[in-house]
C-alpha cells in the first residue's frame, strides 16, 4: 500500500480526494485505538502515543493541506502563522485527542545564498493526550509531525510545454538524440518515437503518451500520467512591476524603436534603442547602462534583441512587436543573436552547479517568442564561420515558442511560423548545437531542428541548472494552476 506521502508526490500538491481517505484512516484507526480498562499501564501508554501521532496527523490534513490548497503565491505568508487547533473524536463524538496547533514558517531555501524569495515552507502539527496515569494524576503525551514543502516556479522545470503541437496540427517528438536530465512537463500529448532519455521525472496531464516509429524511450523514473496542469499567463506582470518601479522598463511606442541588450560581465550592462527597420549602429552611446545587476528586471516593451557575459541576478523580459504583417514577420520576439551567458560558465556553457559559490542567475522571459537568430556565431551558411549557441538562463515564451529563424522552407512553401518567411542561404543548414544549461517553458514546442532540405537548425544538448530548484531568477515566473492557486511539492515529512 502506499504511503500517504506517496500519494501526494504522485497525483499533485494535496489532492481532495487523498486528504478525505487518509482522514478516514485516521479517525478509524483512533476509534479501533479505544482499548479496554483493564489494558496494562505500558499499553495503555503506548494507545495514548499512537493518538497523539494520529492527532498530528489530522491536524496536517485537516488544517494544513485545506490552508495550503487555497493559496495563491502572492498570498504565501512572508513570516510564520499559525492556524489553530482542534479536537479530535471518536465515531461516537467522544474527545480523545488535541490538534493543539498548526503551524506555517518561512524555512531556509537551503541554497546558503543571500536570495529573498521564499522557495520553501515549514508546516508543523502537535497532536496532544491528557490521561490518568498509574496514580490517578494527570499525564500528558504529546507528538508532532512536520513537512518541508516547496513552492514550486516554472525554473523547477527542465522542460515545459503547454500544447505540443504547431499551429498546423503536427506534433514535435522526442526522439533517439534527445536527452534530458530535468524534470519534463506537458500539458498535452507528449509525442516519443525511437528510444529518447529521460534521466528525471516526466510528468504529462494526458492519458498516454504519442507512440511513433520505434518507440522505445529509456525512463530513469516511471512517468505520471494524468498530472496537473501547470498554467501559464499571458502577460509577465511581476516582471514588468519591477521593471517600471527600477526606471528599467523601456518602451517603444506603436514599434517605433528596436532595442538591443548586451551585457559585459563585470562591466554591466549597455541598453541602445534605434529606428525600427533601420540597420543596428555599432559605433552609437548606449541609450541606458548599468553595473552587473543585484536582483533586477529590465523590460522591454517591444522587440528586443540579446546577448554577452552575465555577472550578478536579473530578468529580462520583453513583450515582443505588436503589430503583425509581413513588415513585423522574424522580429515578434526576444531574439538571440549569440551566447548569453553566466561568466563562470566554462567551453560549451558548462559549469558545477552543484557549488553554492555561484548566486549568478539570469530569467529571459518573452510576452511573445524567443528565437535563436540565424547570425554567423549562432552557425549561419551551415556552419560557415561558426557554430553553437551557448544559453545558461532560465526560459520562458509565454506568446508561443522557443525555435529558431530561417527554417530553410521550400521556395513558395508556406511558412510553419511568422519566422519562416525566409529561406537560408545553404542547402542543407546545420548550425550545430543549443548548448542549454537552464532551463526553457513555452507555451507552444517549437522546432529547434528540421528535415528541410537535407537538414536545418540544431541538435539539442540541454542540461537543468540544479541551482533553480534552489533560488529562482528576480521576479520569475510561479507555477499555479488556471485559478491562481500554488502549486507545491513535499521535500521531506516526518516527526520530530
Amino acid at each position: 500500500m502506499k504511503t500517504a506521502k506517496q500519494i501526494l508526490r504522485e497525483e499533485g500538491s494535496f489532492p481532495i480526494l487523498a486528504i478525505i481517505m487518509i482522514g478516514m484512516l485516521i479517525f478509524t484507526g483512533l476509534a479501533f485505538l479505544k482499548w479496554g480498562a483493564d489494558e496494562s499501564w505500558q499499553t495503555k501508554f503506548a494507545r495514548h502515543q499512537m493518538q497523539a501521532f494520529y492527532a498530528a496527523h489530522a491536524g496536517m490534513m485537516h488544517k494544513g493541506f485545506t490552508y495550503l490548497n487555497a493559496l495563491t503565491p502572492s498570498t504565501i505568508p512572508p513570516q510564520g502563522i499559525s492556524l489553530g487547533g482542534e479536537t479530535v473524536t471518536d465515531f461516537r463524538g467522544k474527545a480523545i485527542a488535541t490538534v493543539e496547533g498548526v503551524f506555517i514558517n518561512p524555512s531556509a531555501n537551503q541554497s546558503g545564498s543571500a536570495f529573498s524569495d521564499q522557495n520553501y515552507l515549514d508546516v508543523t502539527s502537535y497532536g496532544r493526550v491528557q490521561f490518568k496515569d498509574y496514580e490517578g494524576k494527570t499525564a500528558t503525551v504529546r507528538d508532532s509531525l512536520t513537512l518541508k514543502i516547496r513552492v514550486l516556479g516554472l525554473s523547477n522545470f527542465l522542460y515545459l510545454t503547454n500544447i505540443e503541437t504547431t499551429t498546423y496540427g503536427e506534433a514535435i517528438k522526442f526522439w533517439h538524440e534527445d536527452t534530458l536530465d530535468g524534470w519534463v512537463h506537458s500539458n498535452d500529448t507528449i509525442a516519443i518515437m525511437e528510444n529518447p532519455v529521460f534521466y528525471n521525472q516526466v510528468t504529462t496531464t494526458a492519458p498516454v503518451f504519442w507512440h511513433g516509429t520505434n518507440y522505445n524511450p529509456q525512463f530513469s523514473f516511471p512517468p505520471k500520467m494524468n498530472y496537473r496542469e501547470i498554467y501559464l499567463p499571458t502577460e509577465a506582470t511581476d516582471i514588468r512591476a519591477a521593471a517600471q518601479s527600477a526606471g528599467l522598463f523601456f518602451e517603444s511606442p506603436n514599434d517605433m524603436y528596436d532595442t538591443r541588450l548586451v551585457f559585459y560581465n563585470n562591466q554591466g550592462w549597455k541598453l541602445w534603442q534605434w529606428q525600427a527597420g533601420t540597420p543596428f549602429d555599432s559605433t552609437a552611446s548606449p541609450d541606458a547602462s548599468g553595473p552587473p545587476p543585484t536582483w533586477q528586471a529590465i523590460f522591454v516593451d517591444g522587440y528586443l534583441e540579446l546577448a554577452g557575459t552575465v555577472r550578478g541576478q536579473v530578468t529580462v523580459g520583453a513583450h515582443g512587436m505588436h503589430a503583425t504583417g509581413p513588415q513585423t514577420l522574424g522580429k515578434h520576439c526576444i531574439y538571440l543573436l549569440d551566447d548569453i551567458k553566466y561568466w563562470f560558465a566554462g567551453p560549451g556553457g558548462h559549469f558545477n552547479d552543484s557549488t553554492a559559490g555561484y548566486t549568478d542567475i539570469l530569467g529571459i522571459v518573452s510576452e511573445s517568442n524567443i528565437t535563436i537568430a540565424n547570425t554567423w556565431a549562432n552557425g549561419k551558411n551551415n556552419s560557415e564561420l561558426g557554430a553553437d549557441i551557448i544559453i545558461t538562463a532560465a526560459m520562458v515564451a509565454l506568446g508561443e515558442s522557443f525555435s529558431f529563424d530561417w527554417q530553410n522552407e521550400p521556395a513558395g512553401a508556406i511558412p510553419w511560423e511568422f519566422w519562416n518567411n525566409q529561406n537560408s542561404e545553404s542547402n542543407p543548414d546545420e548550425r550545430g548545437d543549443i548548448l542549454l544549461h537552464g532551463a526553457v517553458t513555452q507555451y507552444r514546442r517549437g522546432y529547434v531542428h528540421r528535415s528541410n532540405q537535407g537538414g536545418t537548425g540544431y541538435g539539442k544538448s540541454y542540461h537543468f541548472d540544479r541551482r533553480l530548484n534552489l533560488m529562482s531568477p528576480p521576479y520569475y515566473l510561479e507555477a499555479t494552476d488556471s485559478q491562481g492557486h500554488a502549486h507545491f511539492e513535499i521535500v521531506s515529512w516526518g516527526n520530530r
